[in-house]
């Protein structure tokens, strides 16, 4: 139950309650590891759920131009820092990347065409700056060159245009 809540800072917020501060409180009594659950209730208590996932953010975008990090988040009540190795990161999303070449294959599939018939792909999103991800894309389809746009952008982006189409909105 705790652990479930820590997968977005939004279920973190969940945590609060009388109920589960009691068994964070308990299992740091009754635990091998009573620092990371002290830290672990002020996370929760405090409210630190954005900051944390800023935190997490942050060494996700590193990684990708380094091959170790840190999760650092430090303030009066908490102070956090946890060492993260791009191969570790890796291994963890590890999952979703399969999941993606999945529908990368399923694609080309479905358009009646061949991973060597693509020669551009177009990549958004900041996932997409993973070097996994990348190699993915570049095993998968051997010759496409990558281009990146609105790294940063496209998912607010395209919200506002559905948002928009929904509303009735015509584009030009």
């Amino acid at each position: 139950h705790v652990f479930t809540r820590l997968r977005s800072w939004q279920t973190i917020l969940e945590l609060n309650t009388p109920r589960s501060m009691e068994l964070i409180r308990r299992l740091k009594r009754e635990f091998d590891r009573p620092e990371q659950l002290a830290a672990l209730e002020t996370l929760v208590e405090k409210n630190y759920g954005v900051a944390f996932f800023q935190a997490v953010e942050n060494a996700k975008v590193s990684l990708s131009d380094h091959l170790e990090t840190e999760v650092r988040l430090v303030n009066v009540d908490l102070r956090l820092h946890h060492a993260l190795t791009r191969a570790a990161f890796e291994e963890t999303v590890g999952p979703q990347v399969r999941a993606a070449r999945g529908c990368v294959e399923l694609a080309v599939s479905a358009a009646g065409l061949t991973p060597e018939a693509i020669d551009q792909v177009l990549t958004t999103g900041g996932s997409s700056r993973i070097p996994v991800f990348r190699r993915m894309l570049s095993e998968v389809l051997p010759r496409a060159k990558r281009q990146e746009s609105d790294l940063f952008t496209s998912v607010a982006s395209g919200l506002a245009v559905s948002g928009a189409l929904r509303a009735g909105e015509e584009f030009s």
